[in-house]
């Protein structure tokens, strides 16, 4: 039986891509075997909308270049915009933040991922955010 924190592990694990897609799937897998009542609690819903995530965000990041323009990171955070307010489909909106992660890679990730989900307020433009985006530089010590 697996402790709640090799759970947590293996939830993070998911979370901050330190396994692939597939490797995701066989983890819950054999998380069903293990304990079939495991299967509807919140922690195999994290593990699977992690994993659903990441597959759409891999399969998203296929169709937009390995290094995206400022023009391309614009278009990204205002197709966000649509799917979350429009389309109310946050999962792809949770794949596009993914993408936009990936393309600034000198923000940190929650930085980044924050600074792309603050489109939703209205408060800033995508001309701002991908500026303030690809103007961030880490502090040097």
């Amino acid at each position: 039986m697996l402790e709640d924190e090799d759970i947590v592990d293996l939830i993070r694990k998911v979370q901050y891509e330190q396994c692939t897609v597939e490797e995701a799937e066989q983890i819950i897998a054999e998380l069903r075997k293990r304990n079939p009542y495991f299967d509807a609690s919140d922690e195999m819903l994290q593990l699977e909308d992690g994993t659903r995530i990441r597959k759409r965000a891999d399969e998203l990041a296929s169709a937009y270049p390995e290094r995206m323009t400022r023009e391309q990171l614009i278009a990204l955070v205002k197709r966000g915009v649509h799917v979350f307010t429009v389309e109310e489909r946050i999962g792809e909106f949770d794949a596009l933040s993914d993408v936009f992660v990936r393309n600034v890679p000198n923000m940190p990730e929650a930085s980044a991922s924050t600074l792309f989900s603050s489109a939703l307020s209205g408060r800033k433009s995508a001309e701002e955010i991908v500026e303030q985006a690809l103007a961030y530089r880490p502090i040097q010590l």
